[in-house]
This record gives structure tokens, sequence and C-alpha cells, in this order.
């Protein structure tokens, strides 16, 4: 029997066992009992509650929009802080560079935290899909990118206050990014995604980092113990 079930037939059979008085009021040590009853099915319910499965390749091939962001989002939630690397060297903070009609400046204040235990891994997670990072924006402005019109896109799907989830992974024949806001209603944004190969297990600890450069910037990250992964962010195709 699993050890959830177990828990919960335990305590039902205390509960059934508990003496109370022929005066209609329960014991004293009926009330501890119960009480403590209680929180041990509370506990096991929560420690019991299944985690969302890992959002492989093979998962979401066919998943609808809502779908993909539902399974990326609720992965990368249920790994909690304990996840992602929050130690200084692992993770890299800066405010961002924004270019407007050629005029460059500072734009939001955005953390990048790798997945912990990342580089743990021998085989390359592109062979199956997974989250590599976690961004987190510290500003209350998004990162835009481009305004047309009614229409705003913004780099790494990062909008105000929010905290995105990178997957990397294949679509189809292309190696893409996928980067989920935290954010109701938003759409998962596809972007492009380059790797370098170092060999197996040259990456000892998990690493992220903002990429700069004379126009834009991106995010680096490692993808296992042998592979680095980069993308500028920039929505280049419409997730299915």
């Amino acid at each position: 029997m699993h050890r959830c079930a177990r828990r919960r037939r335990a305590c039902a059979h205390s509960f059934n066992s508990l003496p109370v008085s022929r005066r209609g009021g329960a014991m004293r040590g009926t009330v501890l009992a119960l009480t403590g009853c209680v929180v041990l099915m509370v506990t096991t319910a929560a420690a019991c509650q299944e985690k969302p499965a890992r959002p492989t390749n093979a998962g979401l091939r066919g998943a609808s929009t809502d779908d993909s962001v539902r399974s990326i989002r609720g992965y990368g939630r249920s790994l909690g802080d304990a996840g992602f690397v929050a130690a200084v060297g692992a993770v890299d903070e800066q405010r961002l560079r924004v270019c407007w009609t050629g005029r460059c400046g500072y734009g939001p204040l955005a953390v990048i935290q790798p997945r912990s235990g990342i580089t743990d891994s021998t085989s390359t997670t592109l062979a199956s899909g997974e989250v590599i990072a976690r961004i987190i924006n510290r500003s209350d402005t998004g990162y835009i990118y481009r305004v047309a019109g009614r229409d705003t896109s913004y780099k790494f799907n990062m909008h105000a206050r929010d905290t995105v989830y990178w997957w990397v992974g294949r679509r189809g024949d292309s190696l893409v990014s996928v980067f989920v806001s935290s954010r109701p209603g938003v759409r998962p944004m596809q972007s492009d995604l380059t790797i370098e190969d170092h060999g197996l297990r040259y990456w000892k600890q998990s690493l992220a980092r903002w990429i700069w450069d004379e126009r834009d910037e991106g995010a680096w990250g490692t993808c296992d113990g042998g592979v680095c992964c980069k993308s500028r962010g920039i929505p280049v195709l419409t997730s299915r």
C-alpha cells in the first residue's frame, strides 16, 4: 500500500477508536488526538500531492498553447526557489540594455538564475526538453522590444514584475527556446537557440549570464554537463 494511503487509514482507525465520555463531551485526550490527526492528514496531503510532469519534447508535441503554458509554468513553479541557483557568481543581475531610434539606455533590472543541478546530467537536455533557467524582473516596466500599434513585443517575454521560465528543446527539426511568463493570459514566446557542445562533464556547476553586445542583450546558461545555450530572446516564431 502507498505510504500516503497507509497514513490516512491509520488516522481514520485512530479516530474510530477514540473514547468519548457518556456525558456527550469529548475527553481532553480525544481532542488532542483529533488535532494531531488533522495536522497529520494536512501534512500528508501536501507531501503526497503530485508534482507536474517535466515538459519534455514528446509531452509538448501537438499540445495547445494553453496546455504548453500550463505545463512549463506549472513545472517551473513546482521547482520552487530550491530548483534554481541564487548564489553570487552563478547568477547575473543587471539593468538590461534598451535602444530606441538609435539611442540606448538602461532598461529593467532583471536576474537570471540557472537551474539547480542541471550540470549533473551527462546527456543533453535538448534530446528531451527542459527548463534551464528562471528570469525575474524586479522593475515596474517590461523589457519592451517593439511597439507596433496596439501590439507590444517583450524580449524574453518579460513583463513588469514578472517571473519567466526558459525552456529549451526541439520543435519539429529545430532547436528552440520558449520563454513562458507568469503573467495570466500571456502567450509563450518562441525564440532562437544557439548551443555549444564542450564535451561531457565540462561544466562543474550551473551558471547563467546576460550577454551584452553593442545593440542588444542575450541570455546564456548551462544546458547540462557539457552543453551551453544562448538566445537573443526575440520572438521569431509563434508558439503552437
